[in-house]
C-alpha cells in the first residue's frame, strides 16, 4: 500500500521522522535521491533524471531527453512549500498516451520493442537511474522511497511508480533493440541482460506471456492538483498480471520510474504531473548478521498479488504537512 507521511520533527541530526503503520521510520537527509533543483541523482556515481517514450514514438512527452547536455532534463520552478519553506524547482512532465494495441497485432508497427518484438506498447514517463549508465545499485539497506507529487491538471489522477532491476530491464546495447544502432559511444548500459523476451521464453518451452523483460514491480498512486507526500515501500509492490512474475531483488536495483497510463481503448489520454524531493527510507529490518531480513534477500519478497493496483492515497494539505494514517 502507499502510506502517507506525517512530519513529526526535523532533528538537529538532520533526520526527518516519519510515522508509518504504527512505527517510526527515519529518513536521513543523506538519503535524498533527487531534489529536482537539477537533473542529478544524489549518490556517489549517481545517474540522472530522464524521460522516455516507446520505440515507435506512439506516446509523447515534454520534455524529451537525450544523451547530449542540451538534451538533459531541466526542472521547473514550482509552488511546493514544505514546512513553510519553498522547495524551489520540481520535475514536471506532460504528454499523451494512446490506447494499447491488440496483443496479437504483429503487423501494424514498423519497428519493434527492445526485445525485437511486436506489437510495441505505448509507454512513457520520467525516471532516474541510481547509478550513471544504469550500473547495478544495491538498495537492500533501504525500505522504499518517499516523494512529493501532484497532477498538473485534472486529466491526471494516477501515476505508476515502478522499480526496474537488472532482472527485468533490457540493456540499451541489446542487439534486438532497434535503438542500439543509434547509441552514442560511451553511453552503453553497465548491466547484463537477465530477463527473457517473449521469443526466448518460447524457446524454453514456455508461453510468450511468460516473458520477464519489463516485468517491473510497481505501486500506483492517486494524485490531485494539490501537492501531497507519498511513501512507496519496495515490499508492498506488485507485479504486472500479464507476464512472468519476477520477485523484487534489492541487490539488482537500477531505476525508479514514474509512468503515465495507456488506456485500454479509445482516444489518446493526456497526462501532466510533477514530482519532487525523492528520498530513500532506511530499512530497519535486519537479521542477527546485519543482513536484510525481508524482501531484500535474493529470490524472496515475491509480489503479494499479480496486477493489483495500490489503494492508498496521501491525505496531506497544501501546506506541506501530511496527516498520518
Amino acid at each position: 500500500m502507499i502510506r502517507s507521511i506525517s512530519t513529526i520533527a526535523l532533528a538537529a541530526t538532520g533526520a526527518l521522522l516519519l510515522s508509518a503503520c504504527g512505527s517510526d521510520k527515519t529518513v536521513s537527509l543523506s538519503n535524498k535521491l533527487v531534489s529536482c533543483e537539477n537533473n542529478a541523482v544524489n549518490l556517489p556515481g549517481g545517474g540522472y533524471v530522464w524521460t522516455w517514450v516507446d520505440n515507435a514514438n506512439k506516446a509523447s512527452i515534454t520534455p524529451i531527453t537525450g544523451y547530449t547536455a542540451s538534451e538533459s532534463f531541466t526542472p521547473e520552478p514550482s509552488d511546493l512549500v514544505i514546512d513553510g519553506k519553498p522547495a524551489g524547482k520540481a520535475c514536471h512532465v506532460s504528454g499523451s498516451v494512446p490506447a494499447k494495441p491488440r496483443y496479437d497485432d504483429t503487423t501494424s508497427d514498423t519497428t519493434t520493442d527492445p526485445c525485437g518484438e511486436k506489437p510495441v506498447y505505448p509507454t512513457t514517463g520520467m525516471g532516474f537511474s541510481f547509478q550513471d549508465k544504469n550500473a547495478v545499485y544495491d538498495v537492500c539497506t533501504k525500505a522504499g522511497i518517499t516523494f512529493w507529487a501532484k497532477a498538473g491538471d485534472a486529466t491526471t489522477t494516477t501515476i505508476r511508480v515502478s522499480f526496474p532491476t537488472s532482472a527485468t530491464d533490457v540493456p540499451n546495447t541489446t542487439p534486438t533493440n532497434p535503438k542500439a544502432a543509434e547509441l552514442p559511444a560511451g553511453q552503453e548500459d553497465k548491466f547484463t541482460k537477465e530477463c527473457l523476451c517473449g521469443t526466448e521464453a518460447e524457446a524454453q518451452g514456455l508461453s510468450k506471456n511468460d516473458k520477464t523483460c519489463f516485468s517491473n514491480v510497481y505501486e500506483d498512486i492517486t494524485v490531485t492538483t494539490t501537492w501531497q507526500p507519498f511513501t512507496v515501500y519496495f515490499g508492498d509492490t506488485v507485479s504486472p498480471g500479464f507476464m512472468g512474475v519476477v520477485p523484487f531483488d534489492g541487490t539488482k536495483g537500477l531505476k525508479v520510474q514514474f509512468e503515465a497510463f495507456a488506456p485500454e481503448t479509445g482516444d489518446p489520454v493526456p497526462f501532466n504531473f510533477w514530482i519532487d524531493e525523492v528520498s530513500f527510507i532506511d530499512n530497519p529490518t535486519l537479521d542477527a548478521t546485519g543482513k536484510p531480513a525481508n524482501w531484500c534477500l535474493a529470490g524472496t519478497g515475491a509480489p503479494k498479488a499479480s496486477g493489483a493496483a495500490g489503494t492508498g492515497t496521501s491525505t496531506s494539505t497544501a501546506t506541506g504537512t501530511a496527516i498520518a494514517p
